[in-house]
């Protein structure tokens, strides 16, 4: 808001200063011209650089701890590919604020020197948000935040999911091995229930609290599927009774 206000009066004071540049309807008149930039003007155009150099070092900042947060319990990733450049002509200048590239990028780099790897996979292919471990796929509006199956009758928090099933993702191939994340749903499914209830009552702090920080783990599942390749210490050793049984399912 304070950046859009300054843009409004540096247009505001160039216009005044080089009436001669400007058609009578207010355009830019066409050809090579020559700006006269006043005190005012180019104080204004610093205290817009300054706010513009504040917001590129926090978001830097922010960045940083969340690709530390997410290398704590990683260091080999799997992503979604995911269109920045579509992110921006839908939502505008809220991504480029948040410049979710420029994490991809830090994300990469210290994972590699880390020693690890970054795997980026096509949504196309795997379509994780639309699959079940059942094997079903449904479509799915972006406002609709829970999957709920309607063959298997699975129902878990959707990005979760999306991030449970990029770890059985092949990097070779891309594809999704449905028998291996099957197997495995029976150790996962306590934790990702406890982190779905851990990510709600954040997000109704979050919502009670409008200066509440804006990134955090939550945010982060919500734009990647982030999985651990060879970690197993979210796993439980414990045996659970839980309310539904993939295998159970598929072979009925």
């Amino acid at each position: 808001m304070k950046i859009r206000k300054l843009q409004r009066k540096m247009d505001r004071q160039r216009r005044t200063n080089n009436p001669n540049n400007f058609n009578p309807n207010g355009t830019v008149k066409k050809g090579s011209k020559r700006w006269n930039k006043s005190n005012r003007y180019q104080k204004t155009a610093a205290k817009k650089r300054e706010i513009e150099r504040k917001q590129a070092a926090q978001r830097k900042s922010s960045h940083g701890k969340l690709v530390n947060q997410t290398l704590t319990i990683g260091k080999h990733i799997k992503t979604e590919k995911v269109s920045v450049k579509a992110w921006q002509k839908n939502y505008g200048k809220s991504i480029g604020f948040k410049s979710p590239a420029s994490f991809q990028s830090e994300l990469k780099r210290k994972a590699e020197n880390a020693g690890g790897t970054v795997l980026m996979f096509s949504t196309r292919k795997t379509a994780l948000s639309q699959t079940c471990l059942c094997g079903n796929k449904q479509k799915k509006s972006l406002s609709q935040r829970v999957h709920h199956c309607s063959v298997c009758g699975l129902k878990m928090q959707r990005d979760i999911l999306s991030a449970y099933l990029s770890r059985y993702i092949d990097p070779k191939t891309e594809t999704l091995s449905i028998q291996l994340a099957r197997s495995g749903w029976l150790g996962m499914e306590q934790s990702l229930l406890d982190g779905w209830r851990v990510g709600s009552n954040q997000s109704a702090r979050t919502a009670a609290s409008p200066k509440s920080p804006t990134i955090g783990g939550t945010e982060l599942m919500s734009s990647h599927s982030i999985a651990r390749e060879e970690s197993e210490s979210a796993r439980t050793d414990e045996t659970h009774v839980v309310s539904w049984n993939p295998l159970h399912s598929y072979m009925g």
